[in-house]
């Protein structure tokens, strides 16, 4: 009976009242110290009252140990489930049936009354086995959910052979072969004509399937289930099917998956672009932090972009203020330079360093972040201090200190690998004096030789470096998405790429500013730690570029650049070849004069 239900207990007997719309139904409930006594009423509108029931229960050894308002409790709920039957429809339903009613909230159904004569399930419910066997709906659900979205369906010869019996192109080659004459929109097959057949409603080359264009987007998804690599990709699918333009399909396919894209490596460097030497001494400089040492100290380094004359500082505390107070301390000594280039540490992007530089009109630039190769010249010159300062930690009886300062005298005195000059000598103009024995004269040098031998020698070393890392120019252009590189992976299943997209929104140089599609943050990376993602448009304008710059003026392409792995003629190549050329660290040598 529908309607709302209201249970209310009442001093001295036990009393559930159940009201609904239509009738009273009134449960009396008494405990004694040896059992339990019920009675069930029923009241009518006009109040009067009829006996529906009685009932009675006597209690067991253990429910006669109970506290008295135990047992009128106990009472109660055996009253109203000893009158169940009479309450069901007037009461909410036990605790075990409404989670089953939950349990059902997700399907629509109805319920309806079957006799056991006529219920096809009552002599499987007789003939159950004897131990139960549990069974985890829930389990099922899961997995068939997995299968359901996760994978796509296999591709069956049935659906094949009614694809070609729907598919234009398909069946104009198929007239083509029976007649030899090809229509405009089956020219892709014509070269290939030798090779085709028709078997059973089917079309092959040699024995490939020929998969109709309505079902080649589901092969390619059905071989990509596992996520290979574009090569093998191509592999599993050249050995069963075939269509025209099979690998720029299966190319575009996977530049468009995403998980390939977490995982996949780091694309080629970008070609190294070396900073010019600056027109004068101390003018822009580049600092940097070493440490902590085992002795708690760090070491703030300054190098001149000019000279390359460094200063080291011992700091045994580095926090903004006294990063400044010794800066400032240098600058006093040697002068206030242009330009400052640190990274991106916390001393660095403080408050305190922002007004040292705002207050003297110094230029702070600040590397990509992640990116230490953006202040090389600093970071090599830590480079060789780490090496000295672990040399001075394996020699039994040596300060460190001391070591370290004898070794700023000793690189300064010393002519640069890439001026050819000592940097005392471009700061100063004189030598520096030191053990080893020589005459203090003035250094008349010319500005001009040392800034080509600057250039060329730097030149080479991009040359060199470029080559040797395989590094090619980028493509990244405002308004690309990309994924960055993961800086500190949590595990060995960790993808190389973060999952997060972002769009690249500026770009100076090899620095990039990019935003979150999601969080709105704006970050810099260096393009290294960027990888770029490709949708339908990117991969469809890459293609076509690809095809242009392939094409020569005055000849015209064939229209099916398909290859065809099966055939290799002798002399040509199919596939680019690796530029073949004598190991760099021969050229010293001819070849010729080697007995």
């Amino acid at each position: 009976m529908n309607g709302s239900t209201v249970c209310t207990n009442q001093i001295g007997e036990n009393e559930a009242k159940c009201e609904t719309s239509r009738d009273l139904c009134i449960v009396i409930a008494d405990a004694s110290p040896t059992g339990l006594g019920a009675v069930l009423l029923q009241e009518d509108k006009n109040g009067s009252k009829r006996i529906i029931s009685f009932a009675s229960k006597a209690l067991t050894d253990t429910e006669r140990k109970y506290f008295q308002t135990e047992k009128e409790a106990l009472a109660l709920v055996w009253a109203v489930d000893r009158f169940q039957l009479y309450l069901l429809e007037r009461a909410k339903p036990c605790a075990r049936i409404e989670r089953w009613v939950l349990r059902l909230q997700s399907y629509s159904y109805d319920v309806l009354y079957q006799p056991g004569s006529g219920n096809l399930a009552d002599a499987l419910s007789r003939m159950s086995v004897v131990n139960p066997v549990e069974f985890r709906s829930a389990d099922e659900a899961c997995i068939y959910q997995l299968v359901l979205a996760g994978f796509p369906k296999a591709v069956t010869i049935q659906e094949v052979e009614e694809a070609v019996l729907n598919d234009e192109v398909i069946q104009s080659v198929i007239k083509g072969l029976e007649s030899g004459e090809w229509v405009e929109k089956a020219k892709e097959y014509k070269p290939f004509s030798s090779e085709l057949c028709v078997v059973a409603n089917l079309l092959l080359r040699g024995d490939r399937l020929i998969i109709p264009e309505k079902l080649r987007d589901r092969v390619i998804e059905v071989a990509h289930e596992s996520h290979p690599g574009m090569v093998t990709m191509k592999r599993r699918l050249r050995q069963k099917v075939w269509w025209p333009k099979l690998d720029k399909q299966v190319e575009s396919y996977v530049k468009k998956c995403k998980a390939c894209t977490l995982v996949a490596t780091c694309d080629p460097p970008v070609p190294m672009a070396r900073t010019k030497i600056p027109t004068k001494p101390w003018a822009d400089l580049a600092v940097d932090f070493v440490g902590p040492l085992p002795s708690a100290h760090n070491l703030l380094v300054i190098i001149d972009y000019f000279s390359r004359f460094a200063e080291v500082i011992i700091m045994k505390q580095i926090t903004a203020n006294l990063t400044v107070r010794a800066l400032h301390e240098t600058f006093c000594r040697f002068g206030m330079p242009e330009s400052i280039k640190t990274d991106n540490g916390p001393q660095f992007i403080s408050s305190e360093f922002h007004d040292f530089c705002k207050q003297f009109g110094i230029d702070h630039v600040k590397t990509t972040p992640y990116w230490p190769q953006g202040n090389g010249e600093v970071e090599r010159l830590n480079r060789s201090i780490g090496k000295r300062l672990k040399i001075s930690q394996e020699t039994a009886g040596s300060d460190w200190q001391w070591d370290l300062r004898t070794f700023v005298l000793m690189y300064n005195s010393t002519p640069h690998s890439t001026t050819g000059v000592a940097p005392s000598s471009m700061l100063f103009g004189r030598k520096l004096k030191d053990k080893l024995p020589g005459l203090i004269i003035k250094n008349e040098h010319i500005l001009e030789e040392i800034r080509d031998r600057d250039h060329v020698k730097k030149m080479k070393e991009a040359e060199y470096s470029d080559e040797r890392r395989g590094a090619k120019p980028d493509d990244l252009q405002e308004g690309d998405k990309v994924v960055t590189k993961r800086i500190q992976k949590d595990n060995k299943l960790s993808t190389t790429f973060d999952s997060e997209e972002f769009i690249v929104i500026g770009r100076e140089g090899s620095d990039v500013t990019i935003k979150s599609t999601e969080s709105g943050r704006i970050i810099h990376r260096n393009i290294s730690h960027l990888k770029k993602l490709h949708t339908c448009e990117t991969v469809q304008k890459e293609t076509n570029e690809t095809s242009e710059a392939g094409k020569s003026p005055g000849t015209q392409q064939p229209e099916d650049p398909a290859p065809t792995p099966e055939r290799v003629t002798v002399g040509a190549s199919s596939r680019p070849r690796r530029q073949m050329k004598r190991p760099a660290h021969l050229d010293d040598y001819s070849m010729s004069t080697i007995i």
